[in-house]
């Protein structure tokens, strides 16, 4: 290959780029995989970093904290959000409320969707109320026409919907494979690097949970945000799993109405029934720390005698392997017969809890159901179960005590190495078993 020959061709199978036309791929023996590539024509300098200006890094805000809270305090110029989440769990309802709040800040929006027609995004907007938000729509599918459009406009925020139903002309390949993605995000965050806008693409999930589309996908993007819930259920989070310009610590929480999603900004408000002041055997309160957020939520247990040979252990909102790693430990060093129960357990309010510190609480929970015995309204729970029993210090316990005491909990038990006076502690399960009986025998 003679020096500075431009590569345009490339192999829709492997993706590797040619100087000419080949019937089959040399590289993957592919046969008609060959299509024409476009490169991107641009001058590569070198320069030493310069003193940012604070002008050159404002962050601009959405008018929706939560959103505002998770991406690191507001959306930066020039940057691409990726966000992804379940068919049906509120993507398109949060962008589009996003959007809105950005355009009645005085920016221009543009809010392109491959999916809706003009007709369905009309309604859409009617019944979240955003008729007069300001955003301009349009519809369509070729990526080329699209940035052409924006480059002879320049909206400062442009919205893609979704990035999988975007095609580029210059590919055979189908709508949504991994070459046509690949290809339309590199183009969509150069055009918004060049022109200093912000981009909001909506991807796709598959059945495990992944984003759909190549890998490289989260790669090119500056913040990749997941918005996770039940569809059944009201509540959403809504988490970071990368920020190149803010923590992912961060979560935040909403609740799905008839007209969008609703900022929640005390989670353990609406997460805990407060109607009843009598408990019902099998449910405890235990303490959640999601990124640097604390709230309180019902662990809710059901044993019944099982009818099988193999007793069923099922989990809702909570780690199915943990729940069984759990029975395991309150079978051996609980002294519970678990062998012929089936195990019930479930999150209150229909989220997803990775929290560790919840073992305890779950673990309660069981026993509670298993004896019919009720926990006092005021107790909650927070600890580690190890496998040998022991139970373990959470992180930020100091947190999430203020915030039970905030809450009105005064029974706090706690792994006895938290090393915190006026509240109870237990080593291992088995003191953590004693303990709740005795609170339950003086409650009584």
């Amino acid at each position: 290959m003679s020096k500075g020959k431009t590569l345009k061709f490339i192999c829709n199978s492997c993706h590797t780029k040619l100087s000419k036309w080949f019937g089959q791929c040399p590289h993957c023996g592919v046969w008609d995989s060959i299509v024409d590539y476009e490169p991107v024509n641009t001058k590569t300098t070198l320069s030493s970093l310069p003193h940012l200006q604070e002008a050159d890094y404002h962050r601009e805000q959405s008018s929706n904290s939560e959103f505002d809270r998770v991406i690191g305090g507001g959306f930066i110029k020039g940057s691409a959000l990726l966000l992804s989440g379940e068919p049906g769990i509120g993507k398109s309802t949060l962008i589009l409320q996003i959007a809105a709040g950005i355009s009645q800040r005085g920016l221009k929006v543009f809010y392109i969707s491959g999916e809706e027609s003009l007709n369905q995004l009309a309604l859409r907007t009617k019944r979240l109320n955003l008729e007069h938000s300001g955003i301009r729509f349009c519809t369509g599918n070729n990526i080329q026409e699209i940035i052409n459009q924006a480059e002879l406009e320049l909206p400062q925020v442009l919205v893609i919907d979704s990035v999988q139903t975007m095609f580029h002309p210059g590919l055979e390949s189908p709508t949504g494979s991994v070459s046509q993605v690949r290809k339309i995000s590199e183009d969509l965050c150069i055009f918004a690097r060049a022109h200093n806008l912000t981009v909001f693409l909506i991807g796709q999930v598959t059945k495990s949970g992944d984003l759909a589309g190549p890998r490289s996908l989260e790669h090119l993007v500056d913040v990749v945000l997941s918005l996770e819930g039940d569809r059944k259920q009201e509540y959403r989070i809504l988490r970071a799993v990368k920020n190149r310009y803010g923590s992912t610590d961060e979560i935040g929480v909403f609740k799905m109405e008839t007209d969008g999603l609703i900022e929640v900004p005390d989670a353990s408000e609406i997460l805990v029934s407060r109607d009843n002041p009598n408990m019902p055997p099998g449910v405890v309160r235990g303490s959640v720390l999601e990124g640097n957020r604390m709230f309180v939520v019902e662990v809710e247990a059901l044993t019944v005698k099982s009818k099988f040979g193999v007793p069923a252990r099922i989990a809702n909102g909570f780690n199915h392997r943990r729940l069984t790693m759990l029975i395991a430990v309150l079978n051996k060093w609980g002294k519970m017969d678990l062998d012929n129960v089936d195990v019930y357990c479930n999150i209150a309010g229909g989220i997803n809890i990775s929290d560790p510190g919840l073992d305890l609480a779950v673990c309660l929970a069981i026993y509670s159901s298993l004896h019919s015995l009720s926990l006092p309204v005021d107790f909650l729970a927070m600890g580690e179960v190890g496998l040998t029993g022991e139970l373990r210090k959470v992180k930020n316990i100091n947190l999430r005590i203020k915030e039970a005491k905030r809450l009105g909990y005064q029974k706090i038990l706690l792994p006895v190495d938290s090393q915190l006076k006026n509240h109870l502690h237990a080593e291992n399960i088995g003191k953590a078993i004693f303990l709740a009986r005795k609170i339950i025998k003086h409650a009584g």
